[in-house]
């Protein structure tokens, strides 16, 4: 299951079509906040290319809010959140894939 925290999308999104433009249809394994950033694990992990996009979307999302995707605040939240978003918890804010038709 792929759970991507709402404010990572986009930084997901990105990670997707550069993976794909590069290895062509891949299957992803395990997706989600892992280490302060988004962890993707795929079935092309050892192609060449696959781990510097992927730890490039790693640092990149350790920089933002999970929550809405603005800058993330200087406490060591895991994962990180903005100060709008610092405390407290804000369920199910996670997207998920659109099905396909």
């Amino acid at each position: 299951m792929v759970h991507v925290p709402a404010g990572w999308v986009p930084t997901a999104n990105e990670l997707h079509r550069n993976i794909t433009a590069l290895v062509g249809p891949y299957e992803v394994v395990q997706a989600g906040p892992k280490g302060r950033g988004l962890r993707w694990l795929t079935t092309v992990d050892d192609h060449p290319g696959v781990p510097e996009l992927r730890a490039e979307a790693h640092r990149i999302t350790a920089g933002l809010c999970a929550v809405c995707g603005g800058p993330r605040a200087d406490d060591q939240r895991d994962p990180p959140r903005c100060s709008r978003h610092r405390f407290g918890v804000v369920p199910h804010v996670h997207a998920r894939p659109p099905r396909r038709r």
